[in-house]
């Protein structure tokens, strides 16, 4: 993470509602990850969501797997 790099707490909740797009969703997560604060914000979201989507904390939202798609496929076109 960047010094400079702002927190990405307050778009957690456009990023539940599926508003962000893949590269700010791809930003998003790779910040929560690196970052303490946003990193156990973004775990207390994407938890809740799990459970209302599918019952399960460990079972990815469909947001979370479009997000994983989308950099993956991004990556992708990137290295080729």
């Amino acid at each position: 993470m960047k010094w400079y790099e702002r927190h990405v707490d307050a778009g957690l909740t456009r990023w539940s509602l599926g508003e962000l797009s893949a590269p700010e969703s791809s930003r998003l997560l790779r910040h929560a990850h690196a970052c303490a604060r946003c990193g156990t914000r973004y775990d207390k979201w994407a938890r809740a969501h799990r459970v209302f989507e599918s019952g399960a904390t460990d079972t990815p939202t469909s947001t979370e797997l479009e997000t994983l798609t989308a950099a993956g496929l991004e990556a992708a076109l990137t290295a080729a």
